[in-house]
């Protein structure tokens, strides 16, 4: 185990105690437990960014159908992430009544009813991409430039929940 695993897992054990966390100590456990949520926010940016960077290049057309589909990804996410919240809400609740077995099993919960949820969402999405490019308001000289990237919206793995 690395020595930030080490410091997080010690922490965590003073919570579990009953312990007293000082301010200080409070900060750096929401700080790292955070982090991983901070990075994925800015990798998921990131890659929009670069998207549009790159088929930026192309022209005006390519660079507007990159936003019609950058807001339906914002969609997709938005919902996986708050089933995440929903579910991460009831862990901590369990874990504050210091029930680490039905954590355990809410968490194998969410796994499965996310994992669901992703999949529906995916089906979803397959369906209505060749529909995107119609329903979307575009004008017709973007249409050409949808029809290829349909296929992307498509591609775009779910985050994990």
């Amino acid at each position: 185990m690395a020595t930030k695993d080490k410091r997080t897992e010690q922490l965590f054990s003073l919570i579990r105690n009953g312990a007293q966390l000082n301010v200080w100590d409070q900060i750096e456990l929401v700080w790292r437990l955070s982090l991983p949520a901070i990075f994925a926010q800015i990798s998921f940016v990131m890659v929009q960014y670069i998207d549009a960077a790159m088929v930026g290049h192309l022209g005006a057309n390519p660079a507007a159908s990159i936003g019609l589909v950058s807001s339906s990804l914002w969609l997709v996410w938005g919902l996986i992430t708050s089933v995440t919240a929903g579910f991460t809400v009831q862990v901590a609740q369990r874990i504050g009544a210091k029930q680490f077995d039905e954590a355990r099993s809410v968490l194998r919960q969410s796994l499965f009813v996310g994992g669901l949820i992703s999949i529906a969402i995916a089906v979803v999405g397959v369906a209505l991409s060749p529909m995107f490019r119609h329903g979307s308001g575009a004008p017709l000289n973007c249409m050409p430039t949808l029809k290829l990237i349909s296929p992307y919206f498509v591609s775009v793995p779910l985050p994990p929940s």
